[in-house]
């Protein structure tokens, strides 16, 4: 029995060329993912990724600050006109300091105004709110006068209705009389 010499067809040669790039193929990317999941690893051990939330922020603090962005113009209600006024000024002044019980001197006229609008059956009442500074020269506190309790919660002086519509606090000006 002698030993047969093979002689490889053309076609095998060609199927095993195919094997050859494929196994070399498959190693390359074995040793690409080898190396991938060597880089999640060490990502994973990285102690600023938790599966925890991140912890709240106590009551009454927020990142944000009160207030429109840094640079914009500030957007105030325009002043009602007396003779849109349909009653004339509440004024609360000043009388005794909170902190040592003394009495106030008035502190000039930089009155803060706080308008009220309710909207009544017809016509529309729009009453005017002045608080005025005060100054203590006991304890040289300067405070504004209290408003009213229906005018702080922004209930109407009525009671008939809610002022909701138009209430709110203007900016600080000069009172023309």
């Amino acid at each position: 029995m002698g030993v047969e010499a093979t002689t490889p067809c053309v076609n095998c040669e060609r199927l095993q060329g195919l094997v050859d790039a494929l196994t070399a193929t498959v190693a390359e990317l074995q040793t690409t993912l080898d190396h991938v999941l060597e880089q999640l690893a060490a990502t994973r051990k990285n102690s600023s990724i938790s599966s925890k939330p991140p912890k709240p922020l106590p009551l009454g603090q927020s990142k944000r600050r009160i207030g429109g962005q840094p640079g914009r113009p500030k957007h105030e209600r325009a002043v009602v006109p007396p003779k849109l006024r349909t009653a004339p000024p509440h004024d609360s002044l000043p009388e005794i300091c909170p902190t040592c019980d003394h009495r106030l001197r008035f502190a000039g006229d930089d009155v803060r105004v706080v308008q009220q609008v309710e909207i009544a059956d017809v016509p529309i009442l729009i009453e005017e709110h002045r608080s005025y500074p005060g100054w203590c020269p006991f304890c040289c506190k300067g405070l504004d006068a209290a408003l009213p309790i229906v005018v702080q919660s922004g209930c109407s002086s009525t009671s008939r209705t809610r002022s909701a519509v138009g209430c709110g606090s203007l900016p600080r000006h000069r009172v023309e009389t």
